[in-house]
């Protein structure tokens, strides 16, 4: 008999031991998200934009509407590229082009916050403005399709200088006024800033002509 209940006493205890060991296991079991990890609740960067789509397999990880491979910022939704590559995005940057003037200041201008270049003529838009040159227009030509042999209407001027002074090619300028004989007509002269009553308007000795100089002179004064 006595032998009996220690069997009892031990059963007892196996049971108390079982019940414990089941009662941990069930706490566990109401906790789910402790042992296996439930993407887009507990863990948001699993799913960064919480649209249902883990991370690894969402092509467009901060839901910006922007691809991630495109997306130099994948993993903020406030920004998306970097035009100068200055590390800062262009919606914080407040000169995205990197050309020295503000997107405020372009917008202005009318020139492209995005371009150092707006024209595409090989000068950027800052160094156009400092030499007084208009950064909207094209300042430079195609010197690879330009005839300089050619003078249309053989006045003895180039047709690629008249162009640049804004002169019609094929009107000769032989067929103006030119009040002091010296080859240019008044209105070529007063668009040179040359006297159109003197023949040697700087008083150096030699009878005045188109040079580079004044040529050069003439657009910068014209934002040409």
């Amino acid at each position: 008999m006595k032998y009996n209940f220690k069997i009892i006493i031990l059963g007892i205890v196996v049971v108390i031991l079982i019940v414990f060991i089941g009662f941990l296991l069930f706490g566990f079991l109401l906790k789910p998200t402790k042992i296996f990890k439930v993407p887009y609740q507990d863990e948001g960067v699993l799913d960064m934009d919480k649209d249902g789509i883990v991370d690894e397999n969402d092509s467009d990880i901060d839901g910006d509407g922007v691809d991630n491979f495109e997306d130099v910022f994948p993993e903020d939704p406030n920004e998306q590229f970097d035009t100068d590559r200055d590390g800062s995005g262009d919606n914080q940057d407040q000169d995205d082009d990197g050309d020295l003037l503000s997107d405020q200041e372009e917008l202005k201008l009318g020139t492209n916050p995005l371009k150092i270049d707006t024209d595409n003529d090989g000068i950027g838009d800052k160094l156009e403005l400092e030499f007084g040159l208009d950064p909207l227009k094209n300042n430079l030509i195609d010197f690879d399709m330009v005839d300089y042999t050619l003078d249309t209407d053989n006045d003895g001027i180039k047709d690629y200088i008249e162009i640049k002074l804004d002169l019609d090619p094929n009107v000769s300028e032989k067929n103006k006024k030119d009040t002091d004989k010296d080859g240019l007509s008044d209105e070529l002269e007063l668009k040179l800033g040359l006297d159109p009553n003197n023949i040697d308007s700087n008083g150096d000795g030699i009878k005045d002509a188109i040079t580079d100089s004044l040529i050069r002179d003439y657009e910068l004064k014209t934002n040409k």
